[in-house]
């Protein structure tokens, strides 16, 4: 967790580390193709051997041992070195995405967040939050399922202003940790690929059915020692197998009784240990590393369970695992049988879940969080031009107040920018007019998908980005559906009501309370049913403390302003140039003056 020197050119530093990861991956495929190489000598070896001893030669028997050493050897480096070879070949691709990201060329890399994609959800749909080109796929640099969750139901849920300001401060303090998020990406891959993480947490649930109580672990220590007494009465003391015999029957009769309840208790051990295995490579990083940030302190301290950390616990989980391996080999497994040492072990397993089980989910939870805050810390590390959003906790504040202000998803290059301000004591409702390609729809992606990525403790593209959390409603994306029998219409009326829900479930809390985005809006009907349909929804939702931005292409729509209190109008335009539409996206006060429909229906050839 030692900070990594700040570099200010993230482009350098990936190519710099792609090219010492490429070298390495280069020789761990040298060495792995000398390994197979030798292996086939060995056995070549192993073959001339046998002939030396059992053929006209003659020899020792005893040289067989040497190409068999040499050989399981082999086996062994070439197991190892292939561990180390996926994992360098991990560490070449994260940095080959990395620069991927840079170039701009991320749509189709990493996880889409799909699975965690609801149609109804207020804003995930229309603001591209999943899928490929999305939002998530962008900033995820989460391996594990239960990190990606977890930076799902970040963008998808506001935060307080107090939790944001906290998860900010620490996504400073791993941005520049370079060599962190490379590590917790590598090792996050192994827990993926190991099972279900959660399976670990259902396991090791201390309300789970156990042997029992300490009485019957007194019962059988009782039967253990009869066992030890039956040994030193036959092997010691010559007093014959007797005692031994019914110590025997003893344990017999005792697996009978509680066999059952042994298999509750160790079943799933062995895939439990080696999930908690790599759970603790994990959280090595961080159990007791030196963190500075308050955020990163909480998670920190959620990881202890009776003042150790999770290391300690999975390393005892691990002693009591050999000891319980032990009974498949066939020599100690009649010492096993002898002295009941499964059931010992089950009742150590038993008081592990009930003095470390419950803290599982926490480690668990552990590990999501600091994928998710360092996906966040990658992103602004990749995005060095963004800025650190302010959050503002006053109920008259402005909901979002911003400065040249821009869509994080487009390329920095042709990326315009705009400056906005709504609520407080400026415009409550912003209708925005404009010819057809003149960029309003991405101007409100801009500012829904910044105000996520801020309401989530990211870093937003903008110069200044004043913000309040808040709940947004958005009706930009909207489908017909045949199958269902819905017309774009009534799914866009349905959108509209959906928005309306949230200001009511926030009725009677002071100040605005819902953000609502809308792109030409109710264009599925007449003319004079929109201008109706339209101001009596904007009337009901600035009755209730909502604010928001609405697009159109009817001019009569932008007259609300003169029967709506604290709406005003904006626009976009554009202009003929060589006989080609040029937009220059730039927001402007005021009602937009001509339209390019019919330019453009002249440009693609139709006579109009």
């Amino acid at each position: 967790m030692s900070p990594s020197t700040k570099v200010p050119d993230p482009h350098s530093e990936y190519e710099r580390r792609l090219a010492e990861r490429t070298a390495a991956r280069e020789a761990l495929e040298s060495r792995f193709a000398r390994i197979s190489h030798l292996r086939v000598a060995a056995f070549a070896l192993f073959v001339f051997v046998l002939w030396w001893v059992w053929g006209p030669r003659d020899g020792s028997a005893h040289w067989i041992w040497v190409p068999v050493g040499l050989f399981a050897t082999l086996v062994w480096l070439h197991g190892y070195t292939t561990l180390l070879l996926r994992r360098a070949q991990r560490a070449v691709e994260y940095y080959e995405r990395g620069l991927a990201r840079l170039r701009d060329e991320w749509v189709g890399l990493g996880p889409t967040g799909l699975g965690f994609l609801d149609a109804e959800h207020p804003y995930a749909v229309d603001l591209d939050l999943f899928g490929d080109g999305s939002l998530f796929q962008r900033v995820c640099l989460a391996r594990t399922g239960f990190g990606q969750r977890q930076l799902a139901e970040w963008l998808l849920t506001a935060a307080s202003p107090t939790e944001i300001a906290l998860r900010q401060a620490a996504v400073s303090e791993l941005q520049d940790q370079v060599d962190l998020r490379e590590t917790l990406a590598l090792e996050g891959s192994d827990l993926e690929e190991g099972g279900d993480p959660w399976r670990i947490v259902r396991w090791a649930d201390p309300s789970q059915e156990g042997l029992g109580s300490s009485r019957l672990w007194l019962f059988v220590g009782a039967a253990t020692l009869m066992s030890l007494c039956g040994l030193l009465a036959w092997f010691w003391w010559g007093w014959g197998v007797s005692l031994l015999v019914l110590a025997a029957i003893v344990q017999i009769l005792l697996r009978m009784r509680l066999q059952k309840r042994l298999d509750g208790v160790t079943n799933g051990l062995d895939d439990a240990r080696d999930e908690l295995r790599l759970l603790a490579r994990v959280l090595a990083l961080f159990e007791t590393a030196p963190v500075q940030s308050e955020w990163l302190r909480n998670v920190q301290s959620s990881l202890q369970a009776e003042a150790r950390p999770p290391s300690v616990w999975i390393a005892r989980l691990d002693r009591l695992f050999d000891v319980f391996e032990s009974r498949r080999n066939s020599l100690f497994s009649v010492f096993v049988f002898l002295f009941a040492l499964d059931f010992h072990v089950a009742f150590f397993i038993q008081r592990w879940r009930q003095q470390a089980g419950s803290h599982v989910e926490a480690w668990v939870r552990a590990v999501a969080q600091l994928e998710a805050v360092a996906s966040l810390a990658g992103y602004a590390y990749e995005r060095p031009d963004d800025i650190v959003p302010t959050p503002v906790k006053e109920k008259l504040a402005s909901v979002v107040e911003a400065k040249e202000i821009g869509h994080p998803l487009l390329p920095l290059s042709s990326c315009m920018r705009n400056d906005f301000r709504l609520g407080g004591d400026g415009p409550r409702l912003v209708v925005v007019s404009g010819s057809n390609m003149s960029g309003k729809s991405t101007f409100l992606r801009a500012v829904g998908t910044n105000l996520v990525l801020a309401s989530a403790g990211g870093t937003v593209r903008a110069r200044r980005f004043d913000f309040r959390p808040i709940r947004v409603g958005a009706s930009i994306r909207i489908q017909d559906s045949i199958q269902a029998g819905i017309s774009h219409f009534y799914a866009e009326i349905r959108r509209l009501r959906s928005i309306v829900a949230l200001t009511e479930r926030q009725q009677g809390r002071d100040g605005d309370n819902v953000l609502f985005l809308v792109d030409e809006i109710l264009h599925g009907t007449n003319s004079h049913d929109r201008r109706i349909g339209v101001q009596a929804v904007m009337r009901t939702l600035l009755e209730r403390g909502a604010v928001g931005v609405i697009t159109t292409h009817d001019l009569a729509l932008t007259e609300m302003d003169e029967a709506i209190p604290g709406v005003v109008n904006a626009h976009f335009q554009d202009h003929l140039e060589d006989g080609e539409m040029r937009f220059d996206y730039r927001m402007r006060p005021g009602v937009v003056e001509k339209s390019n429909a019919l330019e453009l229906m002249r440009s693609v050839g139709l006579d109009v």
